[in-house]
Order: C-alpha cells, then sequence, then structure tokens
C-alpha cells in the first residue's frame, strides 16, 4: 500500500521548560550530547536525537538512553562519534546502525535514517537510506517521532511532523498508518507497555487497527525470537501486572497462546509476586502458566523457541514444585525444608511463595532469610587436620552437621565435635 508522507516541518524552538532540563542534565549527559552536535557540525551531516529521549525531555521524565539518526552514513558518523570521545564502535551493517561505547561504557545508538519496507506481513524489513522524515514515518505511534536536531546548524530545533506534542499533550498512542501492526504485530506489545508506563492510552482508532491486525493472524507469522524479545521486555517491566491484563484485554495473550488467559487466580497469583519480589520476565511467564499441562508448556516453549535453561523451566517447573509443596506440607524439619528447596531456582522459589498457602510462604520466607545463608564454621580442612584421611565421607559429615546446624541440635562451637563423632560412628 502506498503511503503519504508529509514533507518534514520546518524546525521550532525547544519549549523553555524542555531547554532547561536539557541544560539540567547531568555532565556527563550534557557532554555526550554537545560532542554529537559538534560531530554533526564539523562533518556537515545532518543529526538528530530521536524517539524516547526527546519523547521524555518534553515529558519531564528521567531518558539517558541516546538515540542518534544522521541523514547520511550513520556507520561513517559512528566512527567519527568514536573517535571524539575515545570510545569504540560496534557495526550493524545489514540495519545500518552502529553503537558507540564510550570509555565508561555509556552507549549511544546510531543510525542511517532510513525507510523499511515490509515484503510480508511480520517479516524483518528490509532497510535503505533515506530521509529523516522516513524514518520517523517508521515508528509505532506518534510520541515516539519527535526529533532533536542538533547540528549542522548551531542550537537545537524540535522536529515534529506527525503530532506527537499534540499527543504528549492529551496523552494519546497514535499509530502512523493502517499497516502499522500488520506490518510488525510487536509494535502492539511496544504500545502496550508504553501506555501502562506513560499512563496514556491507545487512541480508538489505533485499537481498532490493532483488532483487525489480530484477526488476520498477524502475530501466527511473528517468529518466536522476535515474539520472546518483545514480550521478555513487558513482562520484565515494573509495569508487567497492568500489562499483561491489557494484553488479554486486547485479545493479544490468546493470539501468543490459545490457553494464555488472566482469570483470578492468576491475577491473584501475579499481585503477590509483583508484591514481593521485583519480576523477572520468566518468573512472570511461569506465573502465566502455572498449572499448565507439559504438552502445553512445551507447545509455548516452541512458540518462543526457548533453550537452555529457558526451556528446561518454563516446561518443568509444575513437577518441581509439587514435590517441593509436597515436602514442605506437614511439620518437615529445617533441613529438609533446605533440601527441597535447594535445587529450585530462584524463580521456582518465587513463585512458590507467591501461591498463597501461608504455610509454605513461611518456610520459603524462612529458607531465604535463615536456612539458605548458615555456613558451618568448620570445612574438610579441619577435618583433615583433626586426623580423618580425605574422601567422600568428609562431605557427608559436613551435610550431616550442617542438617544438625539448620535443625537447632548443635551450635557452631559443637560443629567440629558433631562432625567427629559422626565419621567415627557416634551422633553428638
Amino acid at each position: 500500500m502506498a503511503r503519504t508522507i508529509p514533507p518534514l516541518v520546518a524546525g521550532q524552538p525547544l519549549p523553555p521548560a524542555a531547554l532547561s532540563r536539557l541544560r539540567s542534565l547531568p555532565d556527563a549527559l550534557t557532554s555526550r550530547i554537545e560532542t554529537i552536535a559538534a560531530v554533526s557540525r564539523e562533518s556537515g551531516v545532518p543529526a538528530f536525537l530521536v524517539g524516547g529521549f526527546v519523547r521524555d525531555l518534553l515529558l519531564a521524565r528521567d531518558d539517558r538512553d541516546l538515540d542518534v539518526v544522521v541523514e547520511g552514513d550513520g556507520i561513517a558518523f559512528a566512527q567519527r562519534l568514536a573517535a571524539a570521545v575515545g570510545g569504540r564502535v560496534k557495526v550493524h551493517g545489514t540495519f545500518l546502525t552502529a553503537t558507540v561505547v564510550d570509555p565508561r561504557g555509556f552507549p549511544i545508538d546510531v543510525a542511517t535514517a532510513r525507510r523499511e519496507v515490509y515484503r510480508t506481513p511480520a517479516a524483518l524489513p528490509e532497510v535503505e537510506a533515506s530521509t529523516l522524515e522516513e524514518d520517523l514515518y517508521r515508528r509505532d505511534v506518534t510520541v515516539n517521532t519527535l526529533a532533536l536536531r542538533l547540528g549542522p546548524e548551531a542550537g537545537y530545533e524540535l522536529i515534529d511532523p506527525f503530532g506527537g506534542q499534540r499527543d504528549l499533550e492529551t496523552g494519546t498512542l497514535r499509530a502512523l498508518h493502517a499497516d502499522s501492526f500488520r506490518d510488525d504485530p510487536t509494535r502492539t506489545l511496544r504500545a502496550v507497555r508504553l501506555e501502562q508506563r506513560l499512563g496514556f492510552r491507545i487512541a480508538p482508532e489505533t485499537l481498532q487497527l490493532v483488532a483487525e491486525a489480530l484477526a488476520a493472524g498477524a502475530f501466527d507469522r511473528l517468529s518466536g525470537s522476535r515474539l520472546k524479545a518483545e514480550l521478555a521486555k513487558l513482562l520484565g517491566d515494573p509495569v508487567a501486572l497492568s500489562g499483561v491484563a491489557r494484553l488479554a484485554e486486547l485479545g493479544v495473550l490468546r493470539a501468543i497462546d490459545p490457553r494464555l488467559a488472566m482469570d483470578d487466580a492468576t491475577t491473584a497469583r501475579l499481585h503477590r509476586l509483583i508484591e514481593s519480589a521485583v519480576p523477572t520476565w520468566r518468573l512472570v511467564l511461569m506465573a502465566l502458566v502455572a498449572g499448565w499441562e507439559e504438552v502445553d508448556l512445551a507447545r509455548l516453549a516452541d512458540r518462543l523457541l526457548l533453550a537452555g535453561e529457558e526451556r528446561r523451566l518454563l516446561t518443568g517447573f509444575p513437577p518441581r514444585l509439587a514435590a517441593a509443596r509436597a515436602a514442605l506440607s506437614g511439620e518437615p524439619a529445617p533441613h529438609e525444608v533446605a533440601e527441597a528447596l535447594a535445587s529450585l531456582s530462584e524463580e521456582e522459589i518465587r513463585l512458590l511463595a507467591a501461591e498463597g498457602d501461608e504455610a509454605v510462604h513461611a518456610w520459603v520466607r524462612r529458607y531465604l532469610e535463615e536456612l539458605r545463608p548458615l555456613a558451618l564454621a568448620i570445612q574438610g580442612a579441619d577435618l583433615v587436620a583433626a586426623g580423618i584421611p580425605p574422601g567422600p565421607r568428609i562431605g557427608e559429615a559436613l551435610r550431616e552437621t550442617r542438617a544438625a546446624r539448620l535443625d537447632g541440635r548443635i551450635a557452631a562451637a559443637d560443629e567440629l565435635p558433631y562432625a567427629l563423632g559422626f565419621l567415627v560412628g557416634r551422633r553428638g
């Protein structure tokens, strides 16, 4: 479909409040921006800060990620910038981008202004060098199309070709064109994440475009690696709970997997989880699928192209939690609790604690705060020094001694005689 892109509007002065915030940024960040502007002026290459930094500058929000677009050879510009800051550059030639890392490890992303062509829906786009207006038009929502001209002219100018300032003022997230979510379904996840982080609302006509993309099966054509990458950003965000609820409301969860849903039990589990720990994306995903059968978990792991530890966690955590839950029932000794939980991952332990069983929660809390940190005062070398020959029995004695410490049967001062007593067939 042909798209009509308006000519690039003339730059306008940065609003006074935003200019004041720009000038009051930390010195290190201000220095980097000034260096980018200086390279632009010296090389005669137009350079712009774009995206989240400019948006958040106008919203008086903190954002220190610098994304630079240049009209010209972005990779050559990045190499000049790396030399100017005394850093290094990593080139991503396929996408006409590069990342400059300064001596402090701070990254600056630099891209050639480019246009995207989607040969098929949900596929990776083909990119080619273009103009700033084409580059801004390929973005997800209007509030991310704002740009700050750094050079080659002196001074800073705000570029707003698609009404981003207007939508910032009304708290609206608006897609730029009708094919946005068909071309790239991950834009739906990004829009939801941004909506929850900023407290904005997705415009009704944009929600209709999301619905049309879902009805057309756009997510079915999306690669597992791209879906996983964008889903991980949302699930690992502080707004994960509200973000997942919004995905469910829009029908996106079911487009990812027909069993994904936000029922009352899942919502309560996520609430407890997020209240008790900083969520990771793997932890939130596991909370979403707790109670699923192995075949369903394997299907989701396949869809997200999970491998290694990530796949092991997702496909195998229910039976491991069931075994731990059984070990914690009744009146277990503390060392039995420690043994039951020691083999679990951090995600599994946190998920177990969020299940709502008060007795289990109390044991998990005690394990994390008291049982797991307990370290013996003695080591194998102490037993060897006491005349015990090296061998596997030393490890057994240390494990038995730690169990006695965990259960409160001995104090730290009793560890050595207890271990020696175990080795000669006596229990202290």
